[in-house]
């Protein structure tokens, strides 16, 4: 059901980003096929801008994605909070997507075994609408909702958080992801207004503007001029 990206974990690309100040020891990542785009207004966090996750049909994004890092050890069972806010303008929920995903090490030698899928959405479909208005997911960790995939360590695809406890509580966590990658039933796209694990919460930071060219700055021309001069003498040599 859902389209894993594991072989693709090393295509991270640094984003803007805000941290509480508990958690310098963390740091959020995005793909390159993320866009921090203006927002539209309603996001409870009041940035000026969103994270824009989009998986379109064409595979022109195939998946958008923020990803949380833990600076230090940190196993499944020392997650306390994992939730996010974002909007769901394009597409609807399908094949899996859009859901947290939790990459784990079971054996200790600090690679992928394994990955946990907790989908958003109604159970047992989670094929719920699109909507304009910002939602939040609600806390994830601890709830009572069947929506833990566990089927790639051994458990149940209607998995609760207290299965998942009991079967990979140890386990070290690699990260932990925001994910959109549906494009491929339907073009899918995400406003990420927030995107909160332990006690680090991303915001969309906008980028500064272009720092403008003070008047009667000419600099400009004359290195163009100077470029100029150059390529003209070039061609004067080879002649």
């Amino acid at each position: 059901m859902t389209k894993s990206r594991t072989t693709l974990r090393s295509t991270f690309a640094a984003l803007a980003l805000a941290l509480s100040a508990g958690a310098a020891q963390a740091a959020f990542f995005g793909s390159t096929y993320d866009t921090i785009v203006p927002s539209p207004g309603g996001n409870p966090s009041g940035s000026a801008c969103v994270t824009k996750l989009q998986s379109d049909l064409d595979g022109t994004p195939p998946y958008g994605y923020l990803t949380w890092t833990p600076g230090a050890v940190t196993t499944f069972s020392q997650l306390v909070t994992l939730t996010a806010t974002f909007s769901f303008p394009v597409g609807s929920y399908h094949g899996g997507s859009p859901r947290f995903e939790i990459p784990l090490d079971t054996d200790g030698d600090g690679s992928w075994n394994g990955s946990i899928f907790v989908y958003m959405g109604t159970p047992p479909s989670f094929t719920d609408a699109g909507h304009a208005a910002f939602l939040a997911t609600g806390n994830v960790i601890g709830d009572l909702v069947t929506h833990w995939d566990l089927t790639q360590l051994g458990g149940p695809y209607y998995g609760t958080y207290a299965q998942a406890l009991a079967l990979v509580g140890g386990a070290r966590v690699l990260d932990v992801e925001l994910v959109v990658d549906g494009g491929w039933g339907g073009d899918q796209a995400a406003l990420a207004d927030t995107f909160t694990v332990n006690a680090g919460t991303y915001v969309t930071v906008c980028p500064p503007p272009p720092a403008p060219v003070p008047a009667g700055d000419d600099r400009g021309l004359a290195v163009l001029a100077m470029l100029l001069a150059l390529a003209a003498a070039w061609r004067l040599r080879r002649g």
